[in-house]
Protein backbone atom coordinates (compact mmCIF):
# COMPACT_ATOMS: atom_id res chain seq x y z
CA UNK A 1 0.00 0.00 0.00
CA UNK A 2 2.43 2.83 -0.88
CA UNK A 3 3.00 6.68 -1.21
CA UNK A 4 5.58 6.36 -3.67
CA UNK A 5 5.48 8.58 -7.18
CA UNK A 6 5.55 6.50 -10.29
CA UNK A 7 2.95 7.69 -12.59
CA UNK A 8 3.90 10.86 -15.02
CA UNK A 9 0.95 13.52 -15.21
CA UNK A 10 -0.64 15.62 -17.73
CA UNK A 11 -1.66 19.57 -17.10
CA UNK A 12 -5.59 19.17 -16.69
CA UNK A 13 -6.99 20.61 -12.87
CA UNK A 14 -9.93 19.58 -11.07
CA UNK A 15 -11.36 20.92 -7.62
CA UNK A 16 -13.12 17.68 -6.71
CA UNK A 17 -9.44 16.48 -5.93
CA UNK A 18 -7.61 19.52 -4.86
CA UNK A 19 -10.50 20.48 -2.81
CA UNK A 20 -10.97 17.14 -1.16
CA UNK A 21 -12.17 17.08 2.72
CA UNK A 22 -12.89 13.23 3.48
CA UNK A 23 -14.78 13.49 7.26
CA UNK A 24 -15.18 10.72 9.56
CA UNK A 25 -15.95 10.47 13.42
CA UNK A 26 -12.44 10.77 13.86
CA UNK A 27 -10.34 12.04 10.79
CA UNK A 28 -9.69 13.98 8.47
CA UNK A 29 -8.35 13.18 4.97
CA UNK A 30 -7.39 16.27 2.80
CA UNK A 31 -4.36 16.29 -0.42
CA UNK A 32 -0.82 16.72 1.05
CA UNK A 33 0.17 20.19 1.91
CA UNK A 34 3.78 21.48 1.88
CA UNK A 35 4.74 21.46 5.70
CA UNK A 36 2.97 17.96 6.02
CA UNK A 37 6.43 16.56 5.61
CA UNK A 38 7.89 16.43 8.72
CA UNK A 39 4.95 14.32 10.21
CA UNK A 40 4.92 12.19 7.40
CA UNK A 41 7.99 11.14 7.67
CA UNK A 42 7.18 10.45 10.78
CA UNK A 43 4.11 7.96 10.15
CA UNK A 44 6.47 6.49 7.35
CA UNK A 45 9.45 5.55 9.87
CA UNK A 46 8.54 2.88 12.01
CA UNK A 47 10.64 -0.10 12.23
CA UNK A 48 8.11 -2.34 10.54
CA UNK A 49 6.41 0.15 8.19
CA UNK A 50 7.40 -0.85 4.81
CA UNK A 51 7.50 -4.86 5.76
CA UNK A 52 4.51 -5.86 3.41
CA UNK A 53 5.12 -2.84 0.90
CA UNK A 54 6.95 -4.25 -2.33
CA UNK A 55 10.50 -2.70 -3.30
CA UNK A 56 10.37 0.44 -1.05
CA UNK A 57 12.11 1.08 2.14
CA UNK A 58 12.08 4.25 4.37
CA UNK A 59 12.51 7.35 2.59
CA UNK A 60 14.77 10.58 4.01
CA UNK A 61 13.06 13.67 5.10
CA UNK A 62 14.15 14.89 1.80
CA UNK A 63 12.60 12.08 -0.25
CA UNK A 64 9.36 12.71 1.65
CA UNK A 65 9.34 16.51 1.00
CA UNK A 66 9.69 15.44 -2.87
CA UNK A 67 6.92 13.21 -2.91
CA UNK A 68 4.77 15.58 -1.31
CA UNK A 69 5.40 18.69 -3.80
CA UNK A 70 4.89 15.55 -6.33
CA UNK A 71 1.87 14.45 -5.07
CA UNK A 72 0.67 18.52 -4.94
CA UNK A 73 1.39 18.56 -8.25
CA UNK A 74 -0.69 15.37 -9.30
CA UNK A 75 -3.74 16.53 -7.42
CA UNK A 76 -4.05 19.56 -9.70
CA UNK A 77 -3.87 17.70 -13.03
CA UNK A 78 -6.13 14.76 -11.54
CA UNK A 79 -9.55 14.29 -13.84
CA UNK A 80 -12.52 12.13 -12.60
CA UNK A 81 -11.47 10.38 -16.15
CA UNK A 82 -7.65 10.01 -15.41
CA UNK A 83 -5.92 10.13 -11.98
CA UNK A 84 -1.97 10.51 -11.83
CA UNK A 85 -2.31 9.72 -7.73
CA UNK A 86 -4.72 10.71 -5.50
CA UNK A 87 -2.78 11.23 -2.00
CA UNK A 88 -4.56 12.05 1.20
CA UNK A 89 -3.41 12.79 4.65
CA UNK A 90 -5.07 11.45 7.05
CA UNK A 91 -5.48 13.94 10.04
CA UNK A 92 -6.17 12.63 13.43
CA UNK A 93 -8.96 15.12 15.25
CA UNK A 94 -8.16 14.49 18.52
CA UNK A 95 -4.25 15.54 18.22
CA UNK A 96 -4.56 17.76 14.60
CA UNK A 97 -1.67 16.30 13.77
CA UNK A 98 -0.96 13.61 10.30
CA UNK A 99 -0.83 10.49 11.37
CA UNK A 100 -0.42 8.86 7.88
CA UNK A 101 -2.02 8.77 4.29
CA UNK A 102 -4.18 6.92 1.95
CA UNK A 103 -4.98 7.68 -1.64
CA UNK A 104 -6.19 6.03 -5.11
CA UNK A 105 -3.57 5.77 -7.96
CA UNK A 106 -3.09 3.82 -10.83
CA UNK A 107 -2.69 -0.51 -10.20
CA UNK A 108 1.17 -0.61 -11.33
CA UNK A 109 0.32 -4.20 -13.00
CA UNK A 110 -2.25 -2.49 -14.81
CA UNK A 111 -2.55 0.98 -14.81
CA UNK A 112 -6.34 1.24 -16.47
CA UNK A 113 -6.78 -0.01 -13.21
CA UNK A 114 -7.40 1.93 -9.87
CA UNK A 115 -5.71 0.56 -6.23
CA UNK A 116 -6.19 1.80 -2.89
CA UNK A 117 -3.46 2.27 -1.02
CA UNK A 118 -3.36 3.21 2.94
CA UNK A 119 -0.69 3.38 5.60
CA UNK A 120 -0.94 4.60 9.30
CA UNK A 121 1.84 5.16 12.04
CA UNK A 122 2.85 2.53 14.04
CA UNK A 123 2.01 4.60 16.82
CA UNK A 124 -1.63 4.93 16.03
CA UNK A 125 -1.93 1.01 14.97
CA UNK A 126 -4.75 -0.75 16.50
CA UNK A 127 -7.50 1.94 16.89
CA UNK A 128 -9.29 1.35 13.69
CA UNK A 129 -7.95 5.03 11.94
CA UNK A 130 -6.98 2.46 8.43
CA UNK A 131 -10.41 0.66 8.09
CA UNK A 132 -11.53 4.35 8.93
CA UNK A 133 -9.91 5.98 6.23
CA UNK A 134 -10.21 3.03 3.38
CA UNK A 135 -13.71 2.99 3.99
CA UNK A 136 -14.01 6.86 3.86
CA UNK A 137 -11.73 6.89 0.74
CA UNK A 138 -13.32 3.77 -0.90
CA UNK A 139 -16.56 5.70 -0.55
CA UNK A 140 -15.62 9.35 -2.32
CA UNK A 141 -14.23 6.82 -4.91
CA UNK A 142 -17.16 5.19 -5.53
CA UNK A 143 -19.59 7.80 -5.12
CA UNK A 144 -17.82 10.94 -5.69
CA UNK A 145 -15.50 10.10 -8.56
CA UNK A 146 -17.80 7.29 -10.14
CA UNK A 147 -15.15 4.96 -10.52
CA UNK A 148 -16.39 1.79 -11.93
CA UNK A 149 -13.95 -0.55 -10.07
CA UNK A 150 -11.41 -0.24 -7.68
CA UNK A 151 -8.65 -3.23 -6.86
CA UNK A 152 -5.82 -3.73 -4.40
CA UNK A 153 -3.06 -6.04 -3.76
CA UNK A 154 -2.14 -7.57 -0.34
CA UNK A 155 0.11 -9.64 0.62
CA UNK A 156 -1.56 -13.00 2.13
CA UNK A 157 0.78 -12.79 5.95
CA UNK A 158 -0.46 -9.21 6.10
CA UNK A 159 -3.28 -10.39 8.20
CA UNK A 160 -4.24 -6.54 9.43
CA UNK A 161 -4.56 -5.61 5.83
CA UNK A 162 -6.82 -8.54 5.02
CA UNK A 163 -8.83 -7.39 7.81
CA UNK A 164 -9.54 -4.14 6.98
CA UNK A 165 -10.42 -5.04 3.28
CA UNK A 166 -13.01 -7.04 4.37
CA UNK A 167 -14.36 -4.78 6.80
CA UNK A 168 -14.47 -2.73 4.23
CA UNK A 169 -16.14 -4.91 1.75
CA UNK A 170 -13.39 -5.35 -0.71
CA UNK A 171 -13.98 -9.18 -2.05
CA UNK A 172 -10.60 -11.65 -2.59
CA UNK A 173 -10.56 -12.29 -6.20
CA UNK A 174 -7.22 -14.37 -7.28
CA UNK A 175 -3.44 -14.33 -6.10
CA UNK A 176 -0.77 -13.20 -8.79
CA UNK A 177 1.58 -15.81 -9.84
CA UNK A 178 3.98 -16.25 -13.26
CA UNK A 179 4.50 -12.00 -13.13
CA UNK A 180 6.98 -10.36 -15.22
CA UNK A 181 10.25 -9.75 -14.19
CA UNK A 182 9.77 -5.98 -13.18
CA UNK A 183 7.08 -6.94 -10.82
CA UNK A 184 8.19 -10.08 -9.54
CA UNK A 185 7.55 -8.35 -6.08
CA UNK A 186 3.90 -9.31 -6.10
CA UNK A 187 3.96 -12.27 -6.27
CA UNK A 188 1.65 -14.97 -4.34
CA UNK A 189 -0.64 -11.41 -3.47
CA UNK A 190 -3.70 -11.50 -2.83
CA UNK A 191 -6.16 -9.52 -5.36
CA UNK A 192 -9.51 -7.65 -4.32
CA UNK A 193 -11.92 -5.53 -5.74
CA UNK A 194 -15.22 -3.59 -5.36
CA UNK A 195 -17.60 -2.47 -7.92
CA UNK A 196 -19.71 0.10 -7.99
CA UNK A 197 -22.45 -1.88 -10.04
CA UNK A 198 -25.07 -2.82 -7.50
CA UNK A 199 -23.47 -1.73 -4.67
CA UNK A 200 -25.44 -0.31 -1.80
CA UNK A 201 -24.12 3.37 -1.56
CA UNK A 202 -24.15 5.22 1.42
CA UNK A 203 -25.70 8.61 0.48
CA UNK A 204 -27.44 11.05 2.45
CA UNK A 205 -29.97 13.79 2.47
CA UNK A 206 -28.61 17.74 2.55
CA UNK A 207 -29.52 20.82 2.77
CA UNK A 208 -26.60 22.54 1.90
CA UNK A 209 -26.29 24.56 -1.04
CA UNK A 210 -23.65 25.77 -3.56
CA UNK A 211 -24.48 27.55 -7.07
CA UNK A 212 -22.05 24.41 -8.54
CA UNK A 213 -24.59 21.55 -7.14
CA UNK A 214 -27.62 23.87 -8.70
CA UNK A 215 -26.16 24.20 -12.13
CA UNK A 216 -25.54 20.35 -11.76
CA UNK A 217 -29.06 19.53 -11.20
CA UNK A 218 -30.05 21.61 -14.00
CA UNK A 219 -27.30 20.56 -16.36
CA UNK A 220 -28.33 16.70 -15.68
CA UNK A 221 -32.02 17.25 -15.93
CA UNK A 222 -31.38 19.35 -19.01
CA UNK A 223 -29.52 16.83 -21.09
CA UNK A 224 -32.41 13.97 -19.58
CA UNK A 225 -34.51 15.96 -21.12
CA UNK A 226 -33.04 16.72 -24.35
CA UNK A 227 -32.16 13.14 -25.33
CA UNK A 228 -36.16 13.02 -25.77
CA UNK A 229 -37.07 16.02 -28.01
CA UNK A 230 -36.73 16.43 -31.62
CA UNK A 231 -33.50 17.27 -33.01
CA UNK A 232 -34.68 20.62 -33.87
CA UNK A 233 -35.88 21.77 -30.53
CA UNK A 234 -32.65 20.66 -28.70
CA UNK A 235 -30.39 23.97 -27.74
CA UNK A 236 -33.42 25.70 -27.64
CA UNK A 237 -33.16 27.91 -24.48
CA UNK A 238 -32.74 31.26 -23.58
CA UNK A 239 -33.40 33.83 -20.64
CA UNK A 240 -36.48 36.42 -21.13
CA UNK A 241 -35.65 39.27 -18.83
CA UNK A 242 -37.67 42.53 -19.47
CA UNK A 243 -38.04 45.43 -17.23
CA UNK A 244 -39.85 48.84 -16.77
CA UNK A 245 -37.30 51.53 -15.58
CA UNK A 246 -37.34 55.34 -15.07
CA UNK A 247 -35.45 57.86 -16.36
CA UNK A 248 -33.06 57.14 -12.81
CA UNK A 249 -32.93 53.06 -13.91
CA UNK A 250 -34.81 52.16 -10.85
CA UNK A 251 -36.81 48.97 -11.87
CA UNK A 252 -40.85 49.80 -11.55
CA UNK A 253 -41.81 46.59 -12.77
CA UNK A 254 -40.57 43.22 -15.04
CA UNK A 255 -41.35 39.82 -16.51
CA UNK A 256 -38.44 37.63 -16.04
CA UNK A 257 -39.32 33.92 -18.08
CA UNK A 258 -37.30 31.62 -19.98
CA UNK A 259 -38.12 29.99 -23.53
CA UNK A 260 -37.45 26.35 -23.33
CA UNK A 261 -38.02 24.43 -27.09
CA UNK A 262 -40.77 25.05 -28.07
CA UNK A 263 -42.62 27.46 -25.32
CA UNK A 264 -42.05 30.76 -23.09
CA UNK A 265 -42.58 29.84 -19.57
CA UNK A 266 -43.46 33.36 -17.77
CA UNK A 267 -42.56 33.14 -13.96
CA UNK A 268 -42.76 36.57 -12.47
CA UNK A 269 -44.52 39.32 -13.75
CA UNK A 270 -44.42 42.28 -11.64
CA UNK A 271 -45.61 46.12 -11.74
CA UNK A 272 -45.51 48.95 -9.02
CA UNK A 273 -48.32 49.98 -7.48
CA UNK A 274 -47.87 53.58 -8.84
CA UNK A 275 -47.94 51.89 -12.66
CA UNK A 276 -51.12 49.86 -12.02
CA UNK A 277 -53.25 50.44 -14.37
CA UNK A 278 -51.35 51.97 -16.66
CA UNK A 279 -50.93 49.41 -19.13
CA UNK A 280 -47.51 48.14 -18.14
CA UNK A 281 -48.41 44.58 -17.22
CA UNK A 282 -50.15 44.32 -20.91
CA UNK A 283 -46.93 45.87 -22.56
CA UNK A 284 -44.44 43.38 -20.75
CA UNK A 285 -46.81 40.82 -21.61
CA UNK A 286 -47.10 41.91 -25.33
CA UNK A 287 -42.86 42.18 -26.00
CA UNK A 288 -42.46 38.77 -24.14
CA UNK A 289 -44.65 37.34 -26.80
CA UNK A 290 -43.41 39.23 -29.89
CA UNK A 291 -40.25 37.39 -28.96
CA UNK A 292 -41.89 34.36 -28.39
CA UNK A 293 -43.01 34.47 -31.47
CA UNK A 294 -39.64 35.53 -32.88
CA UNK A 295 -38.44 32.34 -31.37
CA UNK A 296 -41.39 30.32 -33.06
CA UNK A 297 -42.68 29.08 -29.61
CA UNK A 298 -45.58 27.47 -30.23
CA UNK A 299 -47.00 28.36 -26.43
CA UNK A 300 -46.94 30.96 -24.13
CA UNK A 301 -47.80 29.33 -20.07
CA UNK A 302 -47.82 30.47 -16.83
CA UNK A 303 -49.27 30.48 -13.21
CA UNK A 304 -51.12 32.82 -10.97
CA UNK A 305 -52.91 32.90 -7.47
CA UNK A 306 -56.73 33.56 -7.57
CA UNK A 307 -55.81 36.83 -5.69
CA UNK A 308 -53.04 38.20 -8.51
CA UNK A 309 -54.16 38.37 -12.24
CA UNK A 310 -56.34 35.72 -13.02
CA UNK A 311 -58.87 38.03 -14.79
CA UNK A 312 -55.56 39.98 -16.63
CA UNK A 313 -54.27 37.23 -18.00
CA UNK A 314 -57.85 35.42 -19.40
CA UNK A 315 -58.11 39.16 -21.16
CA UNK A 316 -54.96 38.32 -22.68
CA UNK A 317 -56.16 35.25 -24.41
CA UNK A 318 -54.87 33.03 -21.65
CA UNK A 319 -57.19 29.59 -20.59
CA UNK A 320 -56.89 27.86 -17.52
CA UNK A 321 -55.71 24.02 -18.21
CA UNK A 322 -55.48 22.93 -14.56
CA UNK A 323 -55.84 24.34 -10.53
CA UNK A 324 -55.03 23.15 -7.35
CA UNK A 325 -57.50 24.23 -4.64
CA UNK A 326 -56.46 25.57 -0.89
CA UNK A 327 -52.94 26.76 -1.78
CA UNK A 328 -52.40 28.49 1.08
CA UNK A 329 -56.18 29.34 1.53
CA UNK A 330 -56.39 30.24 -2.61
CA UNK A 331 -56.52 28.70 -5.78
CA UNK A 332 -53.63 27.88 -7.60
CA UNK A 333 -54.44 28.47 -11.73
CA UNK A 334 -52.41 26.88 -14.73
CA UNK A 335 -52.52 29.14 -17.91
CA UNK A 336 -51.83 28.75 -21.42
CA UNK A 337 -51.83 30.98 -24.88
CA UNK A 338 -51.27 29.36 -28.13
CA UNK A 339 -49.52 31.41 -30.48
Amino acid sequence: MSLSKRKAVIPIAHHLFVDARIETERLLLRPYQPDDAHDLFLAVSGQHFYDFIPGESTPTLKEVQGIIDWSISCCERNTKEQIHKFNLGVICKETDRLIGYCGLGPYDLDPTKIEIYYGISERYTGRGFATEAAAAVLSYGLDVLELDEIITTVHPQNHASLRILQKIGMSYSHSLHNLPEDFSDFESYSYYSIKREGLPRKLHISSETTQADKDYVRKKMYVFNAAHFPAELKGRYQEVNLFVKNAQGEVLGGLLGEICWNWLEVHYLYVSDELRQSGYGTKLMREAERIAREKQCDFIKLDTLSFQALDFYRKLGFEVYGQLPNAGGYTHYYLKRDL
